[in-house]
């Protein structure tokens, strides 16, 4: 059985979402293929895995680095859906 089998046979058996993310990120998983992994696995919202993702330890360098980027596009698409009015 390979590692990721095992996660999935350790999810079923009740395996904390905290716990999986730890797990993804030491399998070298991006943080994108984490929040899909935790989608299909746990059954939730992209919403919800993007939360648990970017809250997580394992992930908040890269989330606290990168959110300048992220809040300037979502002013820009903002700014450029007003436009279109």
């Amino acid at each position: 059985m390979n590692k990721i089998d095992k996660l999935k046979k350790e999810i079923k058996n009740g395996l904390k979402i905290d716990d999986a993310i730890t797990r993804l990120d030491k399998f070298n998983f991006t943080i994108t293929e984490t929040m899909k992994f935790l989608v299909f696995e746990y059954n939730i919202s992209l919403k919800e895995a993007k939360e648990c993702v970017s809250q997580h330890p394992a992930w908040s360098e890269l989330v606290n680095q990168t959110a300048p980027a992220h809040e300037e596009i979502i002013q820009a698409l903002s700014s450029d859906k007003n436009k279109l009015k």
